[in-house]
């Protein structure tokens, strides 16, 4: 993955959704293929990118779990009153706090994803596909999907680096942006129904 590719596309699905913020748009909608309504899409995605985040703290005590040290914590929340832009700057400012722990761990780093060690690379790939797969279903609760289009290229980079059981081919005759979303269960391909289930591979990539 390159540096910029969280920073790209969540800063493309900000873009995109921005103005619905000020539009009078009911966030309460159902976010679509989700049982979240938007705002608490939004809620989930600000909360994984900061999650992501703490993991390039030190590590605590080995616990019992064999998480591998992952830090739990609580969903973040946001209050209604303070209103969706509010929301959205929250999900830029965890973005940001995950991009900046990004660029500041050296590549030998390995930090905790549940039961697996991965590196800055595997969690600017995760939080890029969070962002791209959840900005799929806030789009399309909010009625502006045809304007998200993130690139292909950082789509392509995000199938190698996190499905790699994923033939090229796939990307070549579908693109990367369509072969990525039927990887993470969101759409059927041709000749390929929707993923009922899927899971990435966060590994360490030698």
């Amino acid at each position: 993955m390159e540096t910029g590719d969280l920073d790209d596309s969540l800063a493309h699905l900000l873009e995109v959704v921005r103005p619905r913020a000020v539009e009078g748009v009911d966030w309460e909608a159902p976010a679509d293929g989700l049982a979240w309504s938007c705002w608490e899409t939004v809620e989930h995605l600000a909360d994984t990118l900061f999650v992501y985040s703490l993991q390039f703290t030190p590590r605590p005590p080995e616990p019992e779990t064999g998480r591998h040290g992952y830090l739990p914590v609580s969903e973040l929340k946001m209050e209604r009153e303070h209103g969706p832009l509010m929301l959205l700057h929250l999900l830029a400012a965890c973005g940001d706090l995950l991009s900046r722990a990004i660029r500041s761990a050296g590549p030998g780093r390995r930090m905790p994803h549940f039961t697996l060690l991965t590196d800055p690379d595997g969690f600017a790939a995760m939080g890029t596909v969070e962002s791209l797969a959840h900005g799929w279903d806030l789009t399309g609760g909010l009625g502006v999907r045809d304007a998200f289009n993130p690139p292909p290229e950082v789509c392509e980079r995000a199938l190698s680096r996190l499905f790699p059981e994923i033939p090229p081919a796939l990307s070549a005759d579908h693109g990367p942006w369509p072969a990525l979303l039927w990887a993470v269960g969101r759409t059927a391909l041709p000749g390929h129904p929707r993923r009922e289930t899927w899971r990435w591979n966060a590994r360490v990539r030698e």
